[in-house]
């Protein structure tokens, strides 16, 4: 049998060590080899136990032990030229041969890598949740309560999960419980006044009690809103304002009107484009925006 020790002239590296941590030339060096350790990788004479050879690989400083290599301690011995032409052993040190461990018949399976999913909250307007994580490991549970800030009421608490909505089973009541974490988490939700209308000319809320009015939604020009269950009428108390980054009033008009919506209520849908330059968020009034209504950004709605 054979076992192979690698060395970079600090250290011996292999199944088993060498006593002292050492590398053979290092042993060489302090047994009184003068030559480089290049020189010294050429040949290594046979160990002090009868049939029992060493050999170095040059290129790759491999130590190669050959023979009846049982368990315990070889003397290692490097081969000298001397001047006038005999040969000599140089005593380098000591190669210890442990006893290998015993493989673990039954070893603890090794530890599944476990995924990161990230949390997303974007749309939680006007209200927050509870469990302030941003990430959560996959196979591991997920709670959260969804609270209204001041003033306002909760709209249609939405979840989806790996882009799947998963709001039947994971919403109850302002709770949003996720047994089993697979994939990105999206919570959204936007928060209302009642009693209040935006005014579209000024972006303002006034006090109207035949309306209701959302939060801040975030946007960008382009995008499309779809509402549902959503109560909208050509009055101005269905107006629409635009914003910019720093809320900011950009432009206006009444909802019901200029979008040609009229409705969205009991399980209908309808939908409209963000078309103002520059537009970072909307607020929006209708007639009727309660605990049933949803409202999503670039999600279309059944």
């Amino acid at each position: 049998m054979s076992a192979d020790y690698f060395y970079d002239g600090l250290m011996v590296i292999g199944p088993r060590h060498a006593e002292g941590g050492k590398s053979a030339y290092a042993y060489a060096v302090e047994g009184g080899y003068t030559g480089d350790e290049t020189a010294f990788s050429v040949k290594l004479a046979a160990l002090l136990n009868e049939g029992v050879t060493a050999s170095v690989d040059p290129s790759t400083h491999a130590i190669t032990l050959s023979g009846p290599l049982e368990d315990g301690t070889y003397t290692a011995y490097y081969e000298l030229t001397n001047p006038d032409g005999t040969k000599s052993l140089l005593e380098i040190g000591e190669l210890t041969l442990a006893e290998e461990e015993t493989p673990d018949p039954d070893p603890e399976p090794d530890e599944p890598e476990t995924d990161t999913y990230y949390i997303d909250t974007t749309y939680l307007v006007a209200c927050s949740s509870g469990n302030k994580d941003t990430q959560v490991n996959g196979g591991s549970a997920y709670t959260t309560t969804i609270s209204a800030d001041e003033g306002y009421n909760l709209s249609a608490i939405r979840v989806k999960m790996g882009g799947v909505d998963i709001t039947s089973t994971a919403v109850e009541g302002s709770t949003v419980t996720i047994e089993n974490v697979t994939g990105d988490i999206a919570i959204s939700c936007i928060g209302y006044k009642s009693g209040i209308r935006i005014y579209h000319a000024n972006g303002t809320e006034n006090t109207v009690a035949a309306a209701e009015g959302t939060g801040f939604i975030p946007v960008k020009t382009g995008d499309k809103v779809y509402i549902k269950n959503v109560s909208v009428e050509t009055t101005g108390n269905s107006g629409l304002a635009y914003y910019d980054s720093n809320k900011a009033y950009l432009s206006g008009y009444y909802l019901g009107g200029n979008s040609g919506l009229q409705g969205a209520v009991n399980g209908e849908v309808a939908s409209f484009n963000v078309t103002a330059a520059n537009a970072a968020y909307i607020r929006f009034s209708a007639l009727v925006i309660d605990s049933t209504s949803i409202i999503t950004v670039n999600e279309p709605l059944t």
